[in-house]
C-alpha cells in the first residue's frame, strides 16, 4: 500500500534519529529489542545506527533490525574481517567472538520486510534472482552454529528447503556426511514442522507443502545405513503427516537390518523406527497382523482401534502396545477404549504399567483425559464437542491476529482499536454459543 506520512510523523522520526544518534547503547540495543517486538520497521533510522562504532548498536542492528542493506552489510562485513584477520596472531577473542556474534544474530534474524530477494539469499548477493554460488561457498564453509541458525529460522526460503532434501543446487557438491549434517540443522524449523495454512497465498501453500513432501522422500533415496537411520527417525518424528500412500511398501522394504537387534527395552531401533514412522501412510488392514513388530507398532501409534483390537494387541504384545499407542488421541481420548485397557491391565497383573500410563498422559495431553460433562442445557458435552469448540474459537482468534497486522498499515489508532473491540465481542459470543 502507498503511504505517504504526514509533516508530523516524519518530525517525530527526525527527532528519534537524533536522539538515538546521542543515547548510549545500551538504551539503543533495548530500544531496537522493544521496536522489533512491536513490529516496526524505519530502514533510515538504523542506517543512521550502523555509522555509530559501537558493538553493542551494532549486534542489536543485527539481531532485531529490518533493513535488508544493514543487516547484509553486517553481515558480510563480519565474514570479511574474520576472513583477512585470520592469521593476525592478536585475531582472537572478543574480535574475533564478536565477528561470528554479528553472523549467528544476523541468520537468526526473523525480521524480514517484502522484496523479491528472500531470505537467507540477499545476503550473500544483491543481483536477483541469486546466482547461489556464495551460498555454495558459505555452507561448504560454515561451522555448526552457522548451519543451526539458518536453518532454524522460519523466514527461510521454502524454495530453498525443497532444493536441500533433493540435494539440488546449492546442495548438490556437498558430501554425504555434510549434506546430512545440513539436514539435521533443519530439524525444529516451524516450517516443515505444521502443516501449511490453508488461507496463504496458493504459490506459497505448494512450496510449503513441497519442502515436506521433500523430506518425506528422503526415506526413498538415502543410502540405508545406521546414520541415516538416525536422523530420519529425529526427522520424520517431527513432521506433519503428507497423507502419501504411493510406493510407501518399497519404501519401507528399503529399510530392513539384520545387523542389530531390533527392540530394546520394549522399543524399536532406528531401523524399525523408520519403518514406524512410514508405516502411517499404509492401511490399518496391512498392519494390524503384519510380521514386523515395527509395522504393528505404527498401527498402534496412528490408527483408530476398536476395543477388541486393542485386547488383542495387549494379549500379544502388552509393553509394545502401551509405549507405541501413547500419542495416539483416537485410542486415548476414547473413556471406551481407555476403559478396555484399564480391565485388560487389571486382570493381567499390569495395574501399575496402566497408572504409569495415565499419569504420562495427564502430564503430556490432560484435554484427553476430560471426563464428559453436561452443558447448560442438559446436553452431554463430550471432550470432542469441547475441542471443536475450542478449535473454532482459536480460529478465530488467528483471525483477530490477520486483522491486527492488517490495521498496523497505517489505520489510525483509534479506527484499529473500535474495530478490535469489535472482534473480541464477536469471539466471546462465539464462545458462548458453543455452550449453549
Amino acid at each position: 500500500m502507498f503511504y505517504v506520512s504526514s509533516p508530523v510523523a516524519r518530525m517525530s522520526e527526525q527527532l528519534l534519529r537524533y536522539e538515538l544518534l546521542a543515547a548510549g547503547p545500551e538504551y539503543v540495543y533495548e530500544w531496537l529489542k522493544g521496536r522489533a517486538d512491536a513490529g516496526e520497521c524505519t530502514d533510515e533510522i538504523e542506517e543512521s545506527l550502523l555509522q555509530r562504532d559501537s558493538a553493542l548498536i551494532r549486534l542489536g542492528l543485527a539481531r532485531y533490525g529490518f533493513s535488508r542493506e544493514v543487516k547484509a552489510h553486517l553481515f558480510r562485513a563480519s565474514r570479511l574481517v574474520e576472513e583477512e584477520n585470520a592469521l593476525r596472531a592478536d585475531f582472537s577473542g572478543t574480535n574475533k567472538d564478536l565477528a561470528k556474534a554479528l553472523r549467528l544474530s544476523v541468520l537468526a534474524n526473523k525480521n524480514l520486510p517484502g522484496g523479491l530477494m528472500t531470505f537467507p539469499h540477499f545476503l550473500f548477493e544483491d543481483r536477483f534472482p541469486p546466482s547461489l554460488g556464495p551460498l555454495r561457498e558459505f555452507l561448504l564453509a560454515a561451522d555448526d552454529d552457522e548451519l543451526d541458525a539458518l536453518f532454524q529460522n522460519a523466514t527461510i526460503d521454502l524454495d530453498l528447503l525443497c532444493c536441500l532434501y533433493s540435494k539440488e543446487e546449492p546442495f548438490d557438491q556437498l558430501s554425504e556426511d555434510r549434506w546430512r549434517r545440513v539436514i539435521v540443522a533443519s530439524i525444529g524449523n516451524p516450517l516443515i514442522e505444521s502443516t501449511p495454512p490453508m488461507y496463504v497465498d496458493g504459490d506459497i501453500w505448494y512450496r510449503h507443502s513441497k519442502a515436506i513432501g521433500g523430506a518425506w522422500d528422503l526415506a526413498s533415496m538415502v543410502p540405508v545405513t545406521s546414520s541415516w537411520a538416525f536422523v530420519l527417525t529425529w526427522l520424520l518424528s517431527r513432521l506433519p503427516r503428507d497423507h502419501r500412500d504411493h510406493g510407501v511398501k518399497t519404501t519401507i522394504g528399503r529399510w530392513y537390518d539384520s545387523g542389530s537387534p531390533l527392540l530394546d527395552h520394549g522399543f524399536l531401533n532406528n531401523f524399525g523406527e523408520v519403518r514406524r514412522l512410514l508405516g502411517q501412510f499404509a492401511s490399518a488392514s496391512y498392519l494390524k497382523s503384519h510380521e514386523d513388530v515395527a509395522l504393528r507398532c505404527a498401527f498402534y501409534s496412528f490408527h483408530t482401534m476398536t476395543s477388541n483390537e486393542i485386547v488383542d494387541a495387549l494379549a500379544k504384545e502388552p509393553q509394545l502396545f502401551l509405549n507405541y499407542s501413547a500419542d495416539n488421541r483416537a485410542i486415548w481420548s476414547s473413556s471406551d477404549q481407555r476403559e478396555a485397557v484399564e480391565q485388560f491391565c487389571a486382570t493381567a497383573g499390569l495395574s501399575s504399567k496402566y497408572a504409569d500410563q495415565k499419569r504420562w498422559l495427564r502430564a503430556r495431553h490432560p484435554e484427553w483425559l476430560i471426563a464428559p460433562s453436561v452443558n447448560p442445557d442438559g446436553d452431554e458435552l463430550t471432550p470432542k464437542a469441547l475441542k471443536d469448540s475450542l478449535d473454532l474459537l482459536h480460529k478465530h482468534n488467528e483471525r483477530i491476529d490477520r486483522e491486527i497486522s492488517t490495521l498496523k498499515a497505517g489505520v489510525p489508532r483509534f479506527v484499529a482499536a473500535a474495530y478490535l473491540s469489535i472482534l473480541i465481542v464477536i469471539g466471546i459470543a462465539l464462545l458462548r454459543s458453543c455452550f449453549r
